[in-house]
């Protein structure tokens, strides 16, 4: 009976309800949608129309100054994903004809990656991201073997799309 006591006062920590508290992040104008928390917890992205058009905008957990990451841009950026370092951004945007776009976490440097994709993912170790080609559903990285869709540029950024178009959409992670 001693042993079982034991047992069960070892276990009833266990078994107690998850409790969470919810706290406002941001409180904008307007519509925020997408948000993306940084590995470190420290700092989210989301996409906006505060300033007329969708945006990416950063704040720090507790701040309340948010800042435009794609003020530069007058065409619609949306999808924000931090990489799991941290470091990157990947997101969607109408600029030079639409794609997946990749920045700094701080918005320097945007590189376009693809010419096509909506809501980009990053692989656990922020060497890939990936994106779904048309704009409903979650990554196509999710698909069953034999859909056409594989891991492409080893050590760099990987995009599924069909087999025949895969070389023209490789792109290398800038250093």
């Amino acid at each position: 009976m001693a042993a079982l006591a034991l047992y069960l006062a070892s276990r009833s920590g266990r078994d107690a309800p998850f409790r969470a508290t919810f706290t406002q992040l941001t409180n904008q104008p307007g519509e925020e949608m997408f948000p993306s928390l940084s590995p470190d917890g420290k700092s989210l992205v989301y996409q906006s129309k505060a300033s007329g058009n969708w945006d990416i905008y950063s704040q720090r957990v507790g701040g309340k100054n948010p800042v435009n990451l794609t003020k530069d841009s007058p065409e619609d950026d949306i999808h924000p994903a931090f990489s799991p370092d941290g470091e990157r951004i990947a997101f969607r945007s109408k600029r030079e004809g639409g794609g997946i776009f990749l920045m700094g976490a701080t918005g320097e440097s945007v590189t376009r990656l693809t010419s096509f994709g909506y809501n980009p993912a990053w692989s656990p170790d922020s060497n890939r991201s990936y994106t779904r080609p048309g704009g409903s559903g979650g990554p196509i990285a999710r698909s069953a073997p034999g859909t056409g869709c594989g891991w492409l540029t080893p050590g760099g950024i990987g995009i599924c799309r069909p087999a025949l178009d895969q070389r023209e959409n490789r792109r290398r992670l800038p250093a």
